[in-house]
């Protein structure tokens, strides 16, 4: 974890002045842990290192006008890493480029994402959108994608691990509890029938979607979502929001993260096709398989960053992941 922190540091620091006004965009406003968590941990990991954070903004919030007062004339926008730098979440990338073809007076970082395009003609208008700006740095956080970057893409790129990897939790005592299987049941599932053979004595959960959060974090993103959207269309003196709006990011944020870890601490061995599921079981110390998503991103980020750890199996088919968590299980000491 220390050599992986350090990558972090080593790679994005040096395009962040330490005297700097930096704005973070694009957050992930909806129930799933692992989003969450890059986002504490790009919160954790700025505020670590001394960088001023002077505008936060999802899509509802977002302002170019709130952005452009409050960031200054040479401030630095972030954009908020994580799987959605390609077509598969369109929103997303297409707020990206329209900061980035607005805002090309300003240094612009994209934190660690994989990247992920599915049809040429969007790639194709990304890349065309990219090249007219002159300082935006593409940090990616796989081989694969930072193979992709380059081939397509004229801009700076570099590769870091997730900056989930900035959070630094207590570890979990993994010698109690069963085998857990965090399965994703979205479109990024390798099995989208949601069907996960097991045996006895193997819990099966997600944690995206209200059953995830509490009655309090789902009416607070509502109220948060709803917010947001009038302060992005008030004049700024009519709309002294931004700052409930920021603390209501990483209070949800937060609470979404530890529900996450409680959920992994409640296993002895995990067995997951999410990223986060095995970026916070390395963090927290809990043994776990993997398996591949759909779109190959827990392999690329495993492949990079991960491949030899002692906590951590790859299985290609769900029989053999559950064999493998089984004999995680058994090994003494586990």
């Amino acid at each position: 974890m220390d050599e992986l922190r350090r990558s972090l540091e080593d790679v994005i620091l040096p395009h962040m002045p330490i005297a700097g006004r930096f704005a973070l965009l694009d957050y992930p406003n909806h129930e799933n842990v692992g989003d969450s968590a890059i986002w504490s941990g790009e919160r954790a990991f700025l505020k670590a290192h001394g960088r001023e954070v002077v505008y936060v903004a999802d899509l509802q919030s977002y302002s170019e006008s709130g952005l452009r007062r409050n960031l200054g004339s040479e401030g630095v926008i972030l954009f908020h890493g994580g799987g959605n730098f390609g077509d598969l979440y369109p929103h997303h990338q297409q707020h990206r480029e329209r900061v980035i073809g607005t805002f090309a007076d300003h240094p612009i970082i994209q934190l660690p994402q994989t990247a992920t395009f599915r049809k040429d003609n969007n790639a194709a208008r990304a890349r065309e959108v990219y090249a007219r700006h002159l300082n935006l740095t593409l940090i990616l956080r796989d081989s694969s994608s930072l193979a992709y970057a380059r081939t397509h893409f004229v801009n700076d790129s570099a590769l870091a691990p997730d900056l989930a990897l900035a959070l630094t939790p207590e570890p979990a005592d993994s010698r109690s509890g069963t085998i857990l299987w965090l399965a994703r049941t979205d479109d990024e599932s390798a099995d989208p029938s949601g069907r996960v053979d097991t045996a006895t004595q193997v819990a099966v959960v997600d944690w995206v979607g209200k059953r995830s959060a509490s009655p309090y974090v789902v009416a607070r993103r509502i109220g948060l979502l709803a917010m947001g959207s009038l302060h992005a269309r008030l004049p700024a003196t009519l709309s002294p929001l931004q700052p409930w709006i920021e603390r209501s990011f990483d209070e949800l944020a937060r609470r979404r993260v530890e529900y996450g870890y409680r959920l992994l601490r409640s296993a002895r061995v995990l067995v997951t096709d999410r990223l986060h599921g095995h970026i916070l079981a390395l963090l927290l110390g809990v043994p776990h398989v993997l398996l591949n998503d759909r779109y190959d991103k827990v392999g690329r980020f495993y492949r990079t960053w991960s491949f030899g750890n002692p906590l951590v199996k790859f299985a290609a088919t769900p029989a053999e992941a559950l064999a493998a968590a089984g004999e995680f299980k058994d090994h003494p000491g586990r």
